[in-house]
């Protein structure tokens, strides 16, 4: 029987978003175990590019943490990664054990392409609004 790990929206919405928009905020809202296996899953499944690389570098010293861990010295005092890897070792993580409240699986990453379109519809949204108000 295979472990599932539920998540909250919170998660799921950073997941989804992760190479849209700088998540650096939300992400520090998560805890530490969701803050950890984030970052293990969309180190596995995102292309590098700036906002993806911003969404890590904030969070260096977890980055540090889980690459000692899982591919370095383990450090067995570390209770979420270790829990993390009892249920989703790294060589065998099973994205669909990831699911949010409602069972929902997560989604597959936002396509570049889609994600420059979403990026800049928030910022002509967002100058539109700002004209308006001035008005």
């Amino acid at each position: 029987m295979k472990s599932t790990i539920s998540v909250s929206d919170l998660f799921f919405n950073i997941y989804i978003n992760f190479n849209v928009f700088a998540q650096i905020e939300e992400m520090k809202e998560l805890s530490r175990k969701e803050l950890m296996l984030l970052l293990l899953i969309t180190l596995e499944n995102y292309e590098v590019d700036d906002i993806v690389l911003g969404n890590f570098l904030a969070f260096e010293d977890e980055l540090l943490k889980i690459n000692n861990h899982f591919f370095d010295v383990k450090d067995d005092d570390d209770v979420d990664l270790m829990e993390l890897e009892n249920i989703a070792p790294l060589t065998l993580i099973d994205f669909d054990n990831i699911t949010d409240k409602d069972g929902n699986n997560l989604p597959t990453p936002t396509p570049k392409n889609e994600a420059i379109q979403i990026r800049r519809s928030r910022i002509l949204d967002d100058l539109l609004n700002d004209k308006n108000t001035k008005k």
